[in-house]
């Protein structure tokens, strides 16, 4: 089973940084100093299948009542085989 990934992001913008368009790389983290990481188009492949996350939040500090850490996700799918 061939498991591929076709997403994109399209004229993204984060804090200043610049647009992240469907060139960004799988993976890549830009780290919004005292604030928070942000991960774009993270991709893990398993022994199963892949898992896709388009834009992964860490905080790196308390924001609107969430904690230090606080892992947020938008936009994951998951793809496996069942057996």
């Amino acid at each position: 089973m061939t498991v591929a990934d076709r997403s994109k992001f399209v004229g993204l913008k984060v804090a200043g940084f610049p647009v992240i368009t469907s060139t960004v790389a799988p993976n890549a983290t830009i780290e919004i100093l005292g604030v928070a990481s942000v991960t774009f188009h993270k991709s893990v492949r398993t022994t199963r299948g892949l898992e896709v996350v388009m834009l992964e939040i860490r905080l790196a500090k308390t924001i609107a009542g969430l904690p230090t850490g606080t892992l947020v996700q938008v936009a994951g799918a998951n793809a496996a085989v069942r057996g």
